[in-house]
């Protein structure tokens, strides 16, 4: 599998329009398309549109995309859509796991959480975090729908869900303050070079 993180800074104070023409348009065109779309956010400043997509492999991205791009309503609406944005990054990510989960219906809030992995550890690290990681954090209903790498095998990134910020801080105490997070965090935070955690706010989309 393939995908694309993303993020469009949306021009000011047309974020309201911006997400109204995206769920109206633009996602069901994805969804027809068979486009798996598992996380649509903003920002916590209101600024940014973040949504994630994922493909099944290069060859499906590109047939998709000019499917999508080529398409009689693109043509006629390309102006509309990027009249709203006034800047655009997409990041290639590869999904490394089969143990993603679909945002559960109650969750609101989430991390988008970047590792930057040491050198030479990635493949230690994606052991440790099948083997370990993955349950423990399952164990306390966070979501996890996204969990991969960039293109350049360099950095974990993943997104954790929660239902609001009450429960964000319950889950976290407990993750953190268990008996097998104070004895493996210096191994398990060894890997890591760098992170960073993104706060974002999820979108229904339908």
């Amino acid at each position: 599998m393939i995908g694309q993180i993303r993020t469009y800074t949306i021009n000011k104070g047309m974020m309201e329009d911006w997400i109204e023409l995206y769920k109206s348009e633009l996602y069901p065109r994805n969804i027809e398309l068979g486009i798996d779309v598992p996380v649509v956010s903003v920002n916590d400043e209101n600024t940014q549109f973040i949504w994630i997509r994922i493909f099944k492999n290069q060859e499906d991205l590109q047939k998709q995309e000019a499917i999508l791009y080529g398409s009689d309503w693109w043509n006629k609406n390309v102006g509309l859509v990027r009249s709203h944005i006034a800047h655009r990054n997409i990041q290639i990510i590869k999904p490394v796991t089969t143990m993603a989960n679909s945002i559960l219906p109650d969750h609101s809030i989430a991390h988008l959480r970047t590792y930057t992995i040491n050198k030479s550890m990635l493949s230690n690290w994606l052991k440790l975090f099948e083997s370990e990681l993955h349950g423990r954090v399952k164990e306390t209903q966070m979501g996890m729908p996204v969990l991969s790498v960039n293109e350049e095998n360099t950095k974990f990134i993943w997104v954790r869900t929660y239902k609001n910020e009450d429960d964000l801080k319950n889950k976290e105490k407990s993750f953190y303050g268990s008996d097998y997070w104070v004895a493996n965090v210096d191994h398990i935070r060894g890997h890591l070079a760098d992170r960073h955690i993104q706060n974002i706010c999820l979108i229904n989309p339908k």
